[in-house]
């Protein structure tokens, strides 16, 4: 069903349809924008985090790595002392490291017994000197192990045969009696003497110190941090129960994530956080020393806090974007109907021409300039062209064919057809003068026949009166002022010339004179080449006609030879 709209109905309803598009999908976009712009500041930001609190991390862990390598250097500074000076060094170092150092759990060194006892000849066995805390103290340990074969093999003989920096998996353990296990990690390091490892040096820490770190993290509102280890564990977490526990039973892409940080990667993921609702999660690689197994440092921001300025943004537009929908609403109202209904007149005007009606009174008194004043401008020129152009028909129609016109333009189909119809008319009225000369030159001629017809039958006994009736009446009939009949007299073969024989002027019988030599004067000519002779100009003394008005010279001189 086609729906019948005024044009300011339509003005309103396409403009405001128009705009709606538009906004619509510049609300869009923006939106999108708006979305992209937050999501990469938001990530940004927890990679800003992220790393720093990593380099925190690291930082505090490479200290007690350097602490480890220092211990290890010992035996290269002092290797030329016996064996029991070495020892008494090594063991006052570890002492004094963990007085000093409250957060360490136990030094230790550990010793091959081949590099130390020349008799000893066994691939296997070392001596293990550790200082720990213990119930409150800190105690010290000496023990010969793995001197038997059987043992099981652990981190210990990965570091001396790799002879690399080593941060250890968190592990449980504890050494005070009848407590529960802490969460605790190994740095070691390999002492190397000539190329080959001779043992092991390292410290035990505890990881609760990462805990404190992380509860105070939170420079983004429901933010939190957390710290995972090699393995995938975490070493601290904002919730304590996930103390120990592995990436892997709570990531359900843990595989992925596990893999990117062991292998020291920065990178960045979606997921849902310890309270189901969706995180931006920022991970940052901690390096320990030279250690070949990496940590990550992670934190995590809500997404709602991340998006919360972006949609109080969009808020805003579609607020801003209503309130202009409104105002164009209202300008597009007063402009349609200043465009309207001067419109509205026209139209009805235009009905009035439709209908035939141009009267003068239509005109349209035009007060702008625009578009809008030049419709009105046109249709005063085609009221007034009208007028002009019926105007213009009546006066043919009354036979007034000179009647002036002035066409509208040269695209003036009317006008054109009115000229061309003029024009017609006129060609008809002067075929029809034409056809009427014509009848009565025939009629004249046909009745020019009969009358001379006549003549000739009545008059052939007298040959100078014959010519005379002759003459005079075609002078009569053809309405000249005079004429005569000449023959040309050859009675005497030696003398031929031409004889008048009858003239008439003014309805009177003229005598002039009646003999002419042959090839002399018009006459003369005419006779010898047999040609008529036709003249309008006449020269002033070759001959005059005389009246009771006086003489004049004639203006036209026709002669024409007889021949039989």
């Amino acid at each position: 069903m086609k729906i019948k709209m005024n044009l300011k109905t339509k003005m309103l309803v396409y403009i405001l349809t128009a705009s709606l598009i538009i906004y619509a999908l510049a609300l869009g976009y923006v939106s999108l924008k708006l979305n992209k712009i937050a999501l990469d500041n938001a990530k940004e930001l927890t990679n800003t985090y992220a790393k720093e609190y990593a380099n925190y991390v690291k930082a505090d862990l490479s200290v007690d790595m350097n602490m480890t390598r220092a211990l290890a250097q010992v035996s290269n500074i002092y290797k030329d002392l016996p064996p029991d000076q070495m020892e008494e060094i090594l063991i006052d170092m570890i002492e004094y490291l963990i007085e000093e150092n409250p957060n360490f759990l136990s030094t230790w060194y550990n010793w091959e017994l081949s590099g130390i006892w020349p008799e000893w000849k066994k691939p296997h066995g070392r001596m293990r000197m550790t200082y720990y805390r213990s119930d409150g103290e800190i105690k010290f340990k000496k023990e010969i192990i793995d001197t038997v074969p059987g043992f099981t093999k652990g981190a210990y003989y990965d570091i001396l045969e790799k002879q690399v920096e080593y941060v250890m998996d968190p592990y449980y353990f504890t050494y005070n009696t009848g407590e529960d296990e802490i969460l605790m990690t190994s740095v070691a390091l390999a002492v190397i003497e000539n190329v080959i490892s001779i043992g092991v040096s390292g410290l035990d820490l505890e990881l609760q110190r990462f805990q404190d770190l992380i509860q105070e993290i939170h420079p983004i509102e429901g933010s939190y941090a957390f710290l995972i280890a090699h393995n995938g564990q975490y070493v601290a977490h904002e919730n304590e129960e996930m103390l120990g526990q592995f990436l892997q039973e709570f990531e359900c892409e843990s595989s992925n994530i596990l893999e990117k940080i062991q292998n020291g990667k920065e990178f960045s993921s979606s997921n849902k956080g310890i309270d189901g609702n969706e995180y931006w999660i920022s991970y940052a690689p901690v390096y320990i020393g030279n250690s070949p197994t990496p940590w990550s440092f992670g934190f995590a921001v809500p997404v709602n806090i991340i998006m919360a300025e972006e949609k109080a943004t969009l808020k805003k537009s579609i607020f801003v974007g209503v309130i202009g929908l409104l105002l164009i609403a209202i300008i597009i109202y007063v402009l349609s109907l200043k465009i309207s209904k001067p419109v509205t007149h026209t139209t009805n005007i235009l009905k009035h021409l439709a209908e035939g009606d141009i009267d003068q009174s239509l005109k349209l008194q035009v007060k702008s300039e625009d578009e809008i004043g030049e419709m009105g401008n046109s249709v005063n020129t085609l009221i007034e062209g009208l007028n002009k152009t019926a105007e213009f028909a009546r006066e043919i129609g009354k036979g007034n064919l000179e009647k002036e016109f002035d066409l509208l333009s040269d695209k003036d189909v009317l006008g054109n057809s009115l000229l061309e119809m003029r024009k017609s008319l006129k060609i008809a009225k002067e075929q029809e003068a034409e056809r009427k000369l014509e009848d009565q030159k025939q009629n004249w001629a046909t009745q020019g026949l009969a009358k001379f017809g006549e003549i000739l039958r009545q008059n052939t006994d007298d040959m100078q009166e014959f010519s005379y009736h002759i003459i005079s009446n075609l002078v009569k009939y053809i309405d000249a002022n005079q004429g005569g009949i000449f023959i040309i007299n050859d009675d005497d073969k030696t003398d031929r010339f031409v004889e008048l024989l009858a003239f008439y002027a003014y309805e009177r019988r003229k005598y002039m004179e009646k003999r002419i030599d042959i090839g002399v004067g018009l006459i003369g000519r005419c006779v010898q080449e047999q040609k008529t002779i036709y003249m309008t100009e006449l020269p002033d003394e070759y001959i005059t006609i005389t009246s009771g008005l006086g003489q004049s010279v004639p203006n036209a001189l026709l002669i024409v030879p007889l021949k039989v």
